[in-house]
């Protein structure tokens, strides 16, 4: 069957969308996130939501919602959605979708040997389910049962694959439909690099491994507040609270669910790495305060305004510094702007930790304390935020004055990690 929109359909902006339909451990997860990166590669405006990651059935309808709002030009839902009652969720919200449904040509217990096997040697590269130690029994009942109750959609756009077929031969069917038949014009998948596209989407699930927790978010934090004190002019702090730890946010996910494996991906290969920031303004107004911070490809980054958030006034989030820097409030009266002389942070030496980590990890990778510098962060996020997760600290150097080069350099340290909702500060 083939994916034929009907002429509505043909009129509305609406994102493409890709159920997926399948027991644990099919492979829907790391398909969904192949496509998404495809999509990524062709440069159009993918969006993976998972139900692991949302946290529950509420979370990801919620999630979905919000992706239909956002501009993205392809919505993959990447779910067991294993009946109708499961997919009945889906009913209101008016999805234009193309189904595709897991399955083994020699029938269910094969299905299910299958999908075991691969929960099996997945370990806890998963959010939710894992066959651990002495538990094989239990998995594969669970396993079965989903497979018995399985009942593939009778009507809409649907594309049947194997189990056993690998991922890249999945993706190009299903790149196929939605080049004949989507809304939105994609190129031919033969000039994008799918070896890129798995390895995205295998290096996720090595992610897993690590980061057991959900992550809250990611960012590069400097460690001398005083040092990006002195760049401020003190009337633009007047009346306000200066933060005591400064850091760019980088990826901000809270509660909500990664929809940007690509992203994440990047990010945790960053650790470890040394980082280099230009800081090009400080920008004030009653409310707020904050230095813009240059992102010409330096590093990647959610956020369309890179900045350090320096100061608020009582009651004022510091998620107003993404407002303030906004181009559209460039005539504002009450809006200041001061240039600041180049500034740039020099590459450092890191240093790794030296004990086993948790979760899995590498041996460079383990659980750091929040340094005493930080203790404000904690107010910046969830309370049930632990400890800091990340790699190490690299001790970089700076120029950030007026003075001549040849002025001894202040020193600056840069933490690169990700806070995950193990963590206490």
């Amino acid at each position: 069957m083939h994916y034929e929109p009907s002429g509505d359909d043909a009129v509305t902006s609406d994102p493409d969308a890709v159920v997926c339909v399948g027991l644990q451990g099919c492979g829907e997860s790391t398909f969904s996130r192949t496509l998404y990166a495809l999509l990524r590669q062709a440069r159009l405006s993918p969006c993976w939501i998972n139900q692991d990651e949302a946290g529950g059935r509420r979370q990801f309808l919620d999630a979905i919602r919000r992706a239909q709002r956002g501009g993205h030009t392809h919505l993959t839902l990447d779910k067991m959605n294993p009946d109708e009652a499961a997919r009945d969720d889906y009913a209101d919200l008016g999805l234009r979708a193309l189904t595709v449904v897991w399955s083994h040509p020699d029938g269910t217990d094969a299905l299910v040997d299958i999908c075991f096997d691969r929960v099996r040697r997945r370990g806890s590269a998963h959010r939710t389910f894992k066959a651990d130690r002495g538990e094989g029994r239990r998995v594969r009942q669970t396993l079965l049962g989903c497979a018995t109750r399985c009942r593939p959609p009778t009507e809409g756009p649907l594309i049947e694959v194997s189990v056993a077929d690998d991922t890249a031969t999945i993706a190009r069917r299903v790149w196929a439909e939605l080049s004949a038949h989507g809304l939105t014009d994609i190129p031919e998948i033969q000039t994008l690099d799918m070896a890129a596209a798995l390895g995205v989407a295998n290096a996720y699930e090595s992610f897993l491994c690590c980061f057991s927790r959900h992550v809250e978010y990611a960012a590069i934090q400097i460690a001398s507040p005083e040092r990006v004190l002195e760049l401020v002019p003190p009337e633009m702090l007047d009346g306000k609270k200066v933060q005591k730890a400064f850091h760019v946010t980088t990826l901000y996910l809270g509660r909500d669910a990664c929809k940007d494996p690509f992203l994440l991906q990047q990010l945790v290969g960053l650790l470890g790495e040394s980082i280099e920031l230009t800081l090009t303004s400080v920008a004030s107004d009653p409310k707020g305060t904050a230095i813009a911070v240059r992102n010409e490809g330096e590093f990647p980054c959610e956020n369309a305004h890179p900045h350090i958030t320096i100061a608020n006034a009582p009651g004022v989030p510091p998620a107003h510094s993404n407002e303030l820097l906004d181009d559209s409030h460039a005539d504002d009266p009450c809006r200041t702007v001061d240039s600041l002389p180049p500034a740039h942070v020099s590459l450092g030496h890191l240093s790794s930790g030296s004990r086993e980590g948790h979760c899995g990890a590498r041996r460079w990778l383990q659980w750091h304390p929040l340094p005493p510098h930080a203790g404000l962060v904690g107010r910046w996020w969830p309370w049930w935020c632990k400890h800091l997760l990340c790699d190490c600290i690299a001790e970089c150097s700076a120029w950030l004055s007026h003075t001549p080069v040849a002025t001894p350099l202040p020193t600056f340290s840069i933490v690169m990690g990700l806070w995950t909702s193990a963590v206490v500060f």
